[in-house]
């Protein structure tokens, strides 16, 4: 009988171990970066007819009519959808927070800003862009996202550096209506600002130090909101390339409300007076 050497095959064993965990890791951290959860976000994005590369379901999910509708539109699209047991689901995600459904996507398609500057161009009637300085939680890019469709704005610029991007955190939290805004990326705000100026834009920055009452304003045909970082608010060149410095009243000595809720009163309150609603 061939003598087996222990200690040799207790190694090989362990580095295949080892491997196969170093695989596990990095095929998680590569699929967060490209992976929507929960129902309302992937069905959003299979109603757009934006790419999906497969889809996980849980194990034991209940079907309901949203779920039905998930796999009939998968199913009509030829997306592949799978049932994994819940601990792989939350390795694929990165947690728990995916109501037993996930979708990995290709990387999220930022739009081109010559196009949708062009179309704006066309456009008649109003027009309104609303533009984040520094916004690094993912949450309230979601829910800003979403209060910006709600209200009718043309398109979302994100900063490349320094803020949050479309992430999954970010899909979630827009209820799935990321998908019906363009998204624009730009690498400088205050070059970005002042090509906005010379377009006939005229650009409002939400400051808790601006002088002007944002339910007091005229507001043009060509309307560009900034709202700047929770903390630090909007940068000192971002202010300098404003048109106009906008606040929102507060009483009973509340210093400020959070981004998400201030630009969403901000742009309801441009729509309102200019008649969109």
């Amino acid at each position: 009988m061939k003598k087996v050497n222990v200690k040799k095959y207790a190694d090989k064993k362990r580095d295949r171990s080892e491997n196969a965990k170093r695989e596990r890791i990095f095929e998680t951290s590569k699929s967060i970066e490209n992976i929507i959860s929960g129902k309302n976000s992937v069905i959003a994005r299979l109603e757009t007819g934006e790419s999906i590369n497969r889809i996980w379901l849980a194990e034991g999910l209940r079907r309901d009519d949203r779920l039905q509708k998930l796999m009939d539109l998968a199913s009509k699209q030829k997306v592949k959808y799978i049932f994994v047991n819940r601990r792989r689901l939350d390795e694929i995600c990165g947690g728990d927070m995916h109501q037993g459904v996930a979708a990995e996507t290709p990387p999220f398609n930022y739009a081109d800003w010559h196009r949708i500057k062009e179309a704006l161009a066309k456009k008649t009637g109003s027009r309104l862009i609303l533009v984040l300085d520094s916004i690094e939680d993912p949450h309230n890019v979601g829910a800003i996202i979403r209060s910006a469709v709600a209200a009718g704005a043309d398109v979302v610029v994100l900063p490349k550096h320094r803020a949050a991007q479309i992430t999954d955190s970010v899909v979630r939290a827009s209820a799935g209506n990321i998908e019906k805004i363009p998204i624009v990326v730009t690498t400088n705000i205050s070059s970005f600002l002042k090509e906005l100026k010379d377009d006939g834009f005229w650009v409002y920055g939400l400051a808790g130090e601006g002088k002007v009452h944002y339910g007091k304003i005229n507001y043009p045909n060509k309307v560009a909101l900034v709202t700047g970082n929770e903390g630090k608010g909007l940068g000192t060149l971002i202010k300098k390339n404003c048109d106009e410095l906008v606040k929102i009243p507060m009483k009973n000595d509340v210093e400020s409300l959070n981004a998400s809720v201030s630009t969403a009163l901000m742009l309801y309150k441009i729509q309102e007076l200019r008649k969109e609603f």
